[in-house]
Order: structure tokens, then sequence, then C-alpha cells
């Protein structure tokens, strides 16, 4: 067989020196038949024919060296170490005995978690009732400090407010007016250590002969002695113009005399002050206040005092003390206004104050004797905390003596009680599924969840103490 044939995978070594060159042939469907010469058996030719399909065939070169030389490695013979034998070190004591002791440690502690930790919470919800209130009579009483559960008396406290409210309106009539002067003047007893009577309409007169009177009777106080000189003492009084009309009006501090002492010791002993005049004093056509006017400005105070005083009790009662509109008593104790037919000079004023009394008491006080009646025979239950809805009838009240008669009807919400101590017994050292079915079973319980420590456990303690009650708000 020719070298050529050898290769018949296209390939050719060659032992010329020189680039890889590929060159297409002219046909790719003819036969390769001889090598060119010049090419040796190291030298091999690459190419392909596919019949009935025009391809190009490529020719691929690879130099190689012309002669290859083979060069052999001395070879090394290294000796095996040598294989020790391996013996029972201190080491190894040491990490067994560590690995023992840890192995050992989580047991303890495994028997540890299971057995003298092991705890069960219980989470109860108590089971809820509605407790209607058959009307019941009571008596609020502020004579009392404490309920009295058999007499059904609770204890009621009183408080008092006032209100004084002044409003300006306008008059709206007009009309001749006389009207007189008038002023404040404080009466001085500069004579004797002996009181002096002066009886309603006595007359004071200036040293213009003006004369006023006082509209109601005083009793002038005694003089006092200090250090052998009288000392003067004086009381309050009004005094009215003798006439109508400006002329009697002044201005700055006036002083007058008695004129029924003229002629006496008495007369320089006994005198009046007016220290900022005397005014209001005029004769003429003028706007004067109306009856419509007075009633107008009467009811409108009133009113608004009435109001201001309500809105003021309900607010100012202390915190937790309840004040029923059955309870409070507000009463108008003075209204002033003008007279009708008197003159105004701009707006006139008018006021009114008033006064406020309010019974209060604790509705949880009410509640806790409700309470006490309703479950005087369900000891095992509990009332809960704001839950009641009463309401309340009054059917006498005494604001002087601080009583009021009621009857109160409604109802409140009552929760069993939790006995803990009993539960636990039971369920000590019970499975999980037993102490499940025993809450089921229990009249007090609305529902209940048990969690035990550790997860893995599924059984309650056997000591009671271990066994804890959290019991929440229904």
């Amino acid at each position: 067989m020719s070298p050529l044939k050898k290769n018949t995978d296209g390939i050719r070594r060659s032992a010329s020196s020189g680039p890889v060159r590929l060159s297409p042939q002219s046909d790719a469907s003819e036969r390769v038949q001889d090598a060119p010469r010049g090419l040796g058996e190291s030298e091999m030719e690459l190419h392909w024919e596919k019949e009935g399909t025009p391809e190009k065939l490529y020719e691929m070169r690879t130099p190689l060296p012309e002669k290859e030389e083979y060069i052999e490695a001395p070879i090394i013979h290294k000796p095996f170490p040598a294989r020790r034998s391996r013996s029972w070190g201190i080491n190894d004591r040491r990490s067994f005995m560590g690995a023992y002791a840890g192995g050992i440690a989580i047991v303890a502690i495994f028997v540890l978690v299971s057995t003298v930790f092991a705890r069960l919470t219980v989470t109860i919800k108590p089971r809820v009732e509605e407790a209607a209130i058959v009307r019941v009579g009571a008596l609020f009483d502020t004579s009392v400090s404490k309920v009295l559960t058999e007499q059904k008396v609770i204890p009621a406290e009183t408080f008092h407010f006032s209100r004084i409210v002044t409003r300006d309106f306008s008059a709206t009539g007009r009309a001749r007016v006389e009207e007189r002067a008038r002023g404040t003047a404080t009466v001085y007893n500069a004579f004797n250590t002996s009181p002096q009577i002066l009886v309603a309409g006595t007359r004071f007169v200036t040293d213009t002969g003006s004369i006023y009177r006082i509209q109601r009777g005083i009793t002038v106080p005694a003089a006092k002695i200090a250090q052998g000189k009288i000392v003067p003492q004086g009381i309050e009084a009004h005094l009215v113009a003798d006439i109508a009309g400006e002329g009697a009006n002044t201005s700055g501090s006036v002083r007058l005399n008695v004129p029924g002492f003229q002629g006496t010791p008495r007369y320089e002993g006994f005198y009046a002050i007016v220290e900022s005049g005397f005014a209001g004093g005029f004769q003429g056509e003028a706007v004067v206040v109306t009856a419509g006017d007075v009633k107008r400005a009467q009811e409108e105070v009133s009113k608004t005092a009435f109001s201001e005083l309500e809105a003021e009790m309900g607010r100012k009662t202390p915190a937790g003390l309840l004040a029923l509109k059955e309870l409070r008593e507000i009463e108008m104790v003075t209204i002033e206004a003008p007279k009708a037919g008197s003159r105004a000079v701009g707006p006139f004023s008018a006021s009114a104050e008033a006064k406020g009394t309010a019974l209060a008491f604790r509705e949880a006080d009410v509640a806790g004797l409700l309470v006490s009646l309703t479950l005087a025979e369900h000891r095992d239950r509990e009332f809960i905390s704001g839950s009641a809805r009463l309401s309340y009838t009054i059917r006498t009240v005494d604001f002087e003596k601080g009583k009021a008669e009621v009857m109160i009807g409604g109802d409140l919400k009552i929760k069993h009680t939790i006995p803990e101590k009993e539960l636990a017994s039971l369920i000590a050292g019970k499975k999980e599924g037993t102490a499940a079915e025993l809450f089921k079973t229990r009249q007090e319980v609305a529902s209940f969840r048990l969690s035990f420590f550790p997860p893995w456990r599924a059984t309650a303690p056997a000591d009671p103490a271990k066994i804890r009650f959290r019991v929440e708000n229904p």
C-alpha cells in the first residue's frame, strides 16, 4: 500500500517549514490521484468529495521538524516514607472526654427542661352573661359615706354654683323726664362716743343750700377716742336730691351737714362726704326705657344666666360623679334693670344672678349595690366594670337635706370567676387531649388555649404549682 493511501484522512506531514496554507482546488468532484512531488510521508493532504454538489477543496499543510529526537529522562527512585503506627495519645483522650461530657450535658439539659422547668400556661376567656335589673328603689343621701346594701342607700354629694350675667340694651321710648341727682355718701360721727340714729328722709345740705335726703334709716357708729382725741367713724348711705333737674348735679368731693342739728354742737359733729359728687339730675324730653325694653332685657339676661350656669354645673362636676338634670336646681336670685320710663343715656344695662345646686353620686356605687343584690345567690360571678346600662326615675328630691328617692333599672354584664387552683389540680399530670376535654366541660370557660413548655411536651406537669392561668378580659 502506497504512503498516500495510508493517509486516507487527507492529512500529510511535510518536512519542509513554512506557513500553513489553505488553497482551493479547481474542481471539487475530482479525486486527487497522486501526491505532488517532493512531499514525504510526513505530509498529509485533506480533501473531500460530494457528488452532485459543487464544493471547494482546501489543502492544509502543517510544517513538522525534519527529524524528531527523543531524550530519555533519568528515573529517580524515591523511597516511600515509613508508615508510622498510630497510638492512643493524650489529646485523643481529651477529645473523647470532651465529646462525652458535652453529650451528657445536652442530655441533662434536655431532662431538666422536660421535667424541672416544665410549665403549662392556660389562657382562658371566662363566660359572660347579661343580667337584667328589675326596677329597684334606692335613696341618694349626702349624710352617708358608703353604700348601705340592706337599706339600699347610696352616698351622694352636694355642689353649689353661681353665675352673674350683664348685658347692654337699647332704649326705644321718648318722653318728658324729671330725674333727681343721686350720690353715695359716708356719714360720720365726730361728736361723741355714742351711736346716732338717723331716720329715712333725713336731710343733708351743702354749703350752697342744695338739699339731699337719705332713702333708708341708718345708725351712725360712735366715734373713737385715741390719745385724747376724737377719731370719727362713719357709715355709707345713699342720698337723693330733694328736687329734680340738673342743678343738683355736682362734681368732685362734697361735704354736707344735717340741718336738723343746726344751732347745736351736733351740727358740726355729724356730717357726710360724697367723694364723687352727685349726678343724674335732669328735666326735659329724653330717650326713655319702655316697659317692653325692660321685659326683653330681663328675659334675655335670665335665659343666658340659666343656660350658662347649667353648662357650668355639668362641666365642673368632679370626674367620677354623675349629676342628672333632674337632680339639679337653678334659681334666679336677682334680676336688675332700669324702671320703665327712666331716662337712658346711651344703652342701658340689665343683669341677672343665678345660683345652682346639684346632687351628684357615683354610678359605680349604684352598680355595686345592684351587683350585691343580683349576685347574692351567685358567688361565682363577677361584675364587669363599665358594662352597666342604667336608667333613673327621680321620685322626690330635697336639695336642702341632700336626699333623693329614685327608681333604678337597666342591665349589667357579669362574668364567671375561674377556680384556678381547682382546675390546676384536675389537669395536673394529664395529657393534652384529656386536659382539653376537661376545659370543654366547664361552664365558666368560654374559650381556652394550652401552651406547653418545652414545646415538645404534651403532658401537664404533675405539680399544680407549675400550671399557670392567664384570664383574658371578655
